[in-house]
């Protein structure tokens, strides 16, 4: 899956990932919100966008009561 389809469908795909794509997809949004506050002149919506994917991850790992 394209990188661009998969953040265009992120929260709808939540339900159907593998606890191991949770995972990846936790990791993936916690490097992407902190790289997007450490870069002066950064926009800030990408780090609202990436804490927001990151918070979706979380409540969907546990509500599947993962760590």
């Amino acid at each position: 899956m394209s990188r661009w389809k998969m953040l265009e469908t992120w929260d709808r795909d939540l339900l159907g990932l593998a606890d191991e794509q949770l995972v990846d997809r936790l990791s993936l949004a916690r490097e992407y919100e902190q790289s997007s506050s450490r870069l002066p002149g950064r926009n800030p919506k990408a780090r609202r966008d990436w804490r927001r994917r990151r918070e979706a991850v979380e409540a969907e790992m546990q509500s599947r009561g993962l760590p």
